[in-house]
């Protein structure tokens, strides 16, 4: 981790094995209070964030998130079962067996548009509207030829 006031003096550099950490850094009570941050762990991405403007009558919290170097989707909590619950348009048009099919064969075969799906799905689910979300005016979702695209 390096941690930068805004004179551009080195106030951290260092290696550290928590994740949650608290600094004593001096305040300037001027521009030197806008800190810069950059965290690094081996097999992520530098991610990092600035200004930080410190202040004296309150602590401030950063909160970073690494990418991995490699990322990659996880459909742990995205099986045929919970997504048939959770978007039950998914399989309306379909027996049980035929759906879970299609869709593992979407997980396996263009897992990136599995999650573009999903990710939009989660989105809808996040906008109330004056009754229920967008999910609620989904009846069928139609993806098999003619209508999926060849």
């Amino acid at each position: 981790m390096t941690i930068t006031d805004g004179n551009r003096t080195q106030q951290v550099r260092d290696y550290y094995q928590a994740n949650d950490i608290t600094f004593d850094l001096p305040f300037f009570d001027n521009f030197g209070d806008n800190y810069t941050v950059v965290v690094w762990v081996n097999g992520y991405k530098q991610a990092g964030f600035m200004p930080v403007t410190l202040s004296d009558q309150y602590l401030k919290t950063l909160d970073i998130m690494l990418i991995p170097d490699k990322p990659g989707f996880s459909f742990v909590n995205a099986r045929w079962d919970a997504a048939r619950v959770l978007y039950s348009f998914l399989g309306s048009d379909v027996d049980n067996p035929t759906g879970a099919t299609r869709y593992d064969n979407l997980l396996d075969q263009t897992p990136k548009s599995l999650a573009c799906l999903l990710n939009l799905f989660e989105a809808m689910s996040q906008i109330a509207r004056s009754q229920g979300t967008p999910l609620d005016y989904i009846k069928q979702l139609r993806w098999d030829a003619p209508y999926a695209p060849a």
